[in-house]
């Protein structure tokens, strides 16, 4: 009988269900995605007046950290579970922040989350010539950083750093008012600076939010088995097979696209991606282990942590936990949430290589000088598409040129607030906007560029 029913068991869990999985499989409070800001008010425009709606799974108190924060926007309590940062933005291009939260449970965390906030040329204001994502360095190697400003002529600003940098290294502020990091990094990884541009003897500011990859000197990727990393396109490409559509991804050993499971925890418009163990915005593309898909820059991007399968960071702990309760497999194996069962490990492969299963092996394509593989369109394609476009643009196919992101952030009249669960303005506080007067100056003139650039040099 105790045989016939250790088999019953057996066959139960390899025959489960493949569209779903249990709640019980997953240890909840060590999910991510506590805090939900919708796709739509996710994108602001510096100095413009905008209202962001935050909705958190259970009742919870928010507070803001005072080490990174949405800079010019300020935080209100609408009900337990939703809440708002309303203002003028004075920040440029995507910003990351900590909340803490303070749940009733007693088991508080901090939690981060994005905005992003374009370019606004109708105003006068410090902007950055650096993009956000600095050029890349080898550990060990020594660089200079200093960030370049679209300025007016005649106008001077004082350069700061707000965010705390790593003891490594040196931060100048010499007598010009310009910034200056140098230094020499040792470990392998994301370094975040939030550097404050403000005019002299006047309120008029902007911050931006600085990323900083170190590499190592054989820089390697965790893509998904059958996947490669593609330098140039910066993501995770199949190295063969129909390129698998929306909410499906490649099955390397049967050769063939495969649905994701569903997930409840999962929140509208996300789907749960077994070999990165998160919730992941629809329209993402494949990324390594560590990164995420971030639709502005078109790009994967590097997270401020390393953690291994099946795992999350916690950032109130500094460390990586477990995602699930009882999920243990040997030694160079892990549990596959798909498959339900334990898998080979995938080990990190270079660029133009993908993991078989039991090797890295290259990528038996190549395009000549000036051309790119499109994994879309399965041939070679110039170097003209996809890349050239900047942040917040997306390259369409059949336009065969950039267009940019529509800027949806819904405000109401004085007196009122939009409502994400309504999909409508409904009454809320009387005075926010007249808090927030416009403190810019209307610009005269198109804006210029000017300013040095980031280098990275030998001691």
């Amino acid at each position: 009988m105790k045989v016939l029913l250790c088999c019953y068991l057996l066959m139960a869990t390899l025959f489960a269900p493949l569209h779903s999985l249990a709640a019980d499989d997953f240890n909840e409070e060590e999910l991510s995605n506590f805090l939900e800001i919708s796709e739509e008010d996710r994108y602001l425009v510096f100095g413009e007046y905008a209202e962001v709606e935050i909705s958190a799974k259970k009742a919870v108190t928010l507070l803001l950290q005072d080490t990174v924060r949405p800079y010019g926007l300020e935080l209100e309590k609408v009900n337990n579970k939703t809440y708002l940062l309303f203002g003028r933005s004075e920040f440029l291009g995507k910003l990351c922040f900590f909340l803490e939260a303070e749940k009733r449970n007693g088991n508080n965390s901090l939690e981060r989350l994005c905005l992003y906030s374009e370019d606004n040329d109708e105003i006068e204001y410090p902007s950055y010539t650096d993009e956000r994502f600095l050029e890349s360095v080898e550990e060990g190697t020594y660089l200079s950083l200093h960030f370049g400003l679209e300025v007016e002529t005649d106008t001077r600003y004082n350069q700061t750093l707000v965010s705390q940098a790593d003891p490594a290294l040196s931060v100048i502020e010499d007598r010009s008012g310009n910034l200056n990091i140098t230094g020499t990094l040792n470990t392998v990884g994301v370094y975040e600076f939030v550097v404050k541009s403000q005019e002299l003897n006047s309120e008029i500011v902007s911050y931006k939010q600085f990323i900083l990859e170190v590499t190592a000197q054989d820089n390697q990727y965790q893509c998904a088995p059958g996947h490669y990393w593609d330098e140039y396109l910066k993501y995770c490409v199949q190295a063969s097979g129909q390129t698998c559509g929306e909410g499906t991804w490649y099955d390397q050993e049967t050769n063939e696209c495969r649905a994701y499971r569903s997930v409840s925890s999962c929140s509208i418009g996300t789907y749960w991606d077994h070999f990165q163990s998160r919730c992941v915005r629809e329209r993402s593309m494949n990324c390594p282990l560590n990164y995420e898909w971030d639709g502005y820059y078109n790009r994967c991007i590097r997270l401020p942590y390393t953690c291994s399968f099946n795992e999350r960071y916690d950032y109130s702990r500094k460390t990586c936990v477990r995602l699930f309760r009882s999920r243990t497999c040997s030694i160079g194996l892990y549990w596959n949430s798909f498959r339900l069962s334990c898998v080979r490990n995938v080990n990190h492969c270079r660029y133009n290589e993908y993991w078989s299963g039991y090797s890295c092996e290259s990528v038996r394509r190549s395009c000549r000088s000036g051309r790119y593989f499109d994994p879309f369109r399965r041939r070679c394609t110039p170097r003209t598409t996809i890349r050239t476009c900047r942040p917040g643009w997306n390259w369409n196919y059949g336009l065969s040129s950039c267009n940019r992101r529509i800027i949806r952030n819904v405000t109401c009249r004085t007196g009122h607030r939009w409502s994400r669960g309504t999909r409508g303005c409904v009454s809320h506080d009387n005075g926010r906007v007249t808090r927030f007067p416009r403190r810019h100056r209307v610009r005269t003139q198109p804006p210029r560029r000017t300013g040095g650039t980031t280098r990275t040099q030998p001691p």
